[in-house]
């Protein structure tokens, strides 16, 4: 959504919108192994409650750094962002493929992952989007990944740490 935001909410021109975005998945696309490391050492759960905190904390000040004038600020805001979707997009498959039991992990996960990213992710363009032109409040794409980021957290509080379950053949 943010290179749309930054196309139509706040004017940029094409170019700068889509070099800011690749600063900000260079930055996402390093740091998958570091996550997925400190995922392995430390556990899926602790990974993927920094990232969602992460999106609650960061949010909207990055939102309001993208109202910044200024290049510097656009592209800071949207490392903020980066930082908290490399360390979801770094452990999401592992963590959904570990906690089903072998006979069902495949249909499962599969089913549960494109369920919830058709449902939320796919609609989260198109609600930020509704909000902005509603409220005509520039920063409520940032509420609403904060918000997202609060439940997700309370979720993943009630899911069973994974990273040191055996793969084998569960009942």
């Amino acid at each position: 959504y943010i290179p749309s935001y930054l196309r139509e909410n706040l004017g940029l021109n094409p170019t700068t919108v889509l070099l800011t975005n690749m600063l900000a998945l260079v930055v996402l696309v390093a740091l998958l192994p570091v996550f997925g490391w400190l995922a392995d050492r430390y556990g899926r759960k602790k990974i993927m409650a920094f990232s969602t905190v992460t999106f609650a904390i960061v949010s909207i000040p990055a939102f309001m750094l993208l109202k910044i004038e200024g290049l510097v600020f656009i592209i800071i805001a949207q490392i903020m962002i980066a930082i908290a979707q490399s360390a979801s997009n770094a452990v999401t498959a592992v963590a959904i493929t570990e906690l089903f039991p072998t006979n069902v992990r495949y249909t499962c996960g599969a089913i549960s992952y494109n369920l919830a990213y058709m449902t939320l992710g796919g609609t989260a363009p198109f609600i930020a989007t509704y909000l902005v032109n509603a409220t005509g409040f520039d920063l409520s794409p940032g509420f609403l990944l904060a918000i997202v980021g609060v439940i997700s957290t309370l979720f993943i509080i009630g899911l069973p740490e994974t990273y040191q379950r055996s793969l084998q053949k569960q009942d």
